[in-house]
């Protein structure tokens, strides 16, 4: 019986350092998954930010795209008005050229024979010419009479004077006209360069914004990616952690009664050896004496 009692007594020292064994692995393996679960979700919580940080991204760039085509076709559109009004500014004030050119010269004629061109022009004021032309036959057709001068009247006299300042009016409006067309033709050309700089860095600039959309959308898939393997690795974790929950459960079913009530049991076991050790010694001493008395009945003859 008292080594039965020394073997339970073992067994349950054995059974108590196994026990806390187990719930301290069982606590330590608790911590570390609830410690993993937490840096998943934060690792996801972080993706998801990020996410949505690129989709705003790449929604902010296509509309910059859209305005900045949207600026191209308006400037577009400003530069062909702008260089229709140009061609109507040079057709308007050549044609104007070539009509003061021609009263300069009618007045050359009658006035500066010697300065007055032969004019072949079959531009659209040649009719200016033929119709003078055609006037001017009409009123010397069939004799001519020309009556002669009065006798107080002096010779017939051209007023030069008053021609060369009408001439030099001219002059000088076809001196305007031709700078202003020079002026016209500098802003035309400054104009077009300045809309073919525009088009060529709102070129380079959307070339240079599809890219880094792509670049983004590539970036905005891997976060997704990687969020869907977090949601993953975050239930098969939670799984686990579920399964510790129940194996320490399991522990306390098989270990709380004994780990409370080990000293107990040890006390009782103690003093239940002692008692058999006792009743042992008493058993042991009465025998003795019952074989002392048996020897001396013998030596008596009894």
């Amino acid at each position: 019986m008292v080594t039965l009692l020394g073997k339970e007594g073992k067994d349950d020292t054995s059974q108590k350092e196994y026990c806390n064994k187990e719930f301290d692995e069982a606590k330590d393996k608790n911590k570390d998954l609830k410690t993993k679960i937490s840096e998943i979700s934060a690792s996801f919580k972080e993706k998801q930010a990020s996410v949505e940080q690129v989709t705003q991204d790449i929604k902010e760039i296509n509309e910059g795209v859209q305005s900045l085509d949207e600026s191209v076709a308006s400037a577009t559109e400003n530069r062909k008005a702008e260089s229709a009004d140009y061609q109507e500014l040079v057709q308007q004030d050549s044609a104007a050229v070539e009509l003061l050119g021609m009263a300069k010269d009618r007045l050359n004629q009658f006035y500066n024979p010697q300065l007055a061109k032969v004019t072949t022009t079959e531009g659209p004021y040649a009719f200016v010419q033929v119709s003078l032309h055609e006037q001017q036959t009409e009123d010397i057709e069939g004799p001519v009479e020309v009556a002669p001068p009065p006798p107080t009247a002096g010779a017939y006299k051209k007023k030069s004077g008053a021609s060369n300042g009408i001439i030099s009016m001219i002059n000088t409006m076809i001196s305007d006209l031709g700078k202003e067309m020079a002026v016209a033709k500098v802003d035309e050309t400054n104009s077009q360069k300045e809309y073919e700089a525009v088009v060529a860095d709102a070129k380079e600039k959307r070339e240079g914004d599809l890219k880094e959309a792509q670049h983004k959308a590539q970036v905005k898939a891997d976060l997704e990616h990687d969020s869907e393997a977090d949601e993953q690795e975050k239930a098969t974790t939670e799984k686990e952690q579920q399964a510790a929950t129940e194996y320490t459960e399991d522990l306390h079913k098989k270990c709380d009664w004994l780990l409370a009530n080990f000293d107990l049991r040890a006390q009782a076991r103690g003093a239940e050896i002692q008692n058999l050790k006792r009743a042992k010694a008493v058993l042991a001493g009465a025998d003795y004496s019952l074989l002392q008395v048996a020897s001396i009945r013998r030596l008596r003859g009894h």
